[in-house]
């Protein structure tokens, strides 16, 4: 066999039609696609593995390389939620990053403090573990910032409060 009748077969295989280079996507490339795409590998360095340019896979895989990043952000999004939403042991760390990610909370420095604030992540995790266990010890909060109780010297809601002294 000649070196183009190889060189051919070989193009043919890979999913290249005769006559040209036409790129016919295959149901094991996509998935392939889609899984390298949520793991944030590079565009070109897909296209690379599969043997296209990246204009070929831009054509042709669109929609599996946005969908492979999308299922890799849900995935990761509900796990990062879950870790700071748990009951028992939340995440600090993961609560504070959803929290400047997600709800736009900023960290705000001491007066006169220039440039960004960093946080020791792991004395904010302990100084958050602390607070949250204060809250549990404490009980609810109501609106004036003293916590709710049955004692007789408070009132059992805020409803039976009395109103505020002008």
């Amino acid at each position: 066999m000649s070196i183009a009748r190889e060189a051919y077969a070989k193009a043919e295989g890979a999913g290249f039609a005769r006559g040209g280079n036409h790129h016919f996507p295959t149901p094991e490339k996509r998935r392939l696609v889609r899984n390298l795409a949520g793991l944030a590998v590079p565009v070109k360095d897909i296209a690379r593995m599969i043997e296209i340019a990246h204009d070929t896979l831009n054509k042709h895989y669109a929609e599996d390389l946005e969908a492979g990043r999308a299922d890799a952000n849900l995935k990761v999004s509900q796990s990062l939620f879950r870790a700071a939403t748990r009951e028992h042991n939340p995440n600090v760390v993961a609560a504070m990053f959803w929290l400047k990610n997600r709800a736009g909370w900023k960290d705000i420095g001491a007066a006169g403090q220039s440039g960004p604030v960093t946080l020791h992540l792991l004395a904010a995790q302990e100084v958050g573990k602390q607070i949250i266990e204060e809250v549990h010890k404490a009980g609810p909060p109501t609106i004036d910032g003293t916590t709710v109780t049955n004692s007789p010297s408070q009132p059992a809601s805020l409803l039976d409060a009395p109103p505020p002294l002008e």
